[in-house]
């Protein structure tokens, strides 16, 4: 039945999950960041409860205080909006894969503190000093198997 085949398929995978927006983010992480931007090394961003305020990827460039962020799509996904916060956020809605949206993440991760605070802090530095990237990495479609991704810029100078 229907329920086998898809527990055979993905184990325990529920099936509510974001299984296509792991697609997007796996194609960034394993082909297309490794592929554009090489020698991108992988910074592990503390988990929140459910996901939310915090950037979906982050990569340092080198040594010398420039960051990648990632905003990883899945085939059909769409940038979202989102109550701004923190400077000129405070107040408006924001979208993703602006300066605004970048500001608001970073007022989350300070808020929560610890790690969180110690990466914003980095991101802050390059975003002030011209060393920030922002990106959009989206699945292609293609029923059945990986089909690549595309890769954009976003315009935050």
């Amino acid at each position: 039945d229907a329920q086998n085949a898809y527990k055979q398929q993905l184990g325990d995978v529920p099936n509510n999950s974001k299984i296509g927006e792991q697609l997007g983010e796996q194609a960034a992480r394993l082909h297309v960041i490794p592929k554009e931007f090489p020698g991108a090394a992988w910074v592990e961003l503390p988990k929140t409860p459910n996901g939310a305020n915090m950037f979906d990827q982050v990569y340092e460039l080198g040594n010398d205080g420039h960051y990648l962020i990632v905003e990883a799509k899945a085939p059909k996904g769409e940038l979202d909006w989102r109550n701004g916060a923190g400077g000129q956020a405070q107040g408006m809605r924001v979208k993703q894969g602006t300066k605004l949206y970048v500001q608001t993440i970073l007022t989350q991760m300070w808020k929560r503190g610890g790690e969180d605070r110690r990466i914003a802090d980095d991101l802050f530095d390059a975003l002030e000093d011209g060393k920030l990237q922002y990106v959009l990495v989206k699945a292609n479609e293609n029923a059945g198997s990986y089909a690549g991704a595309v890769l954009e810029h976003f315009k935050i100078y």
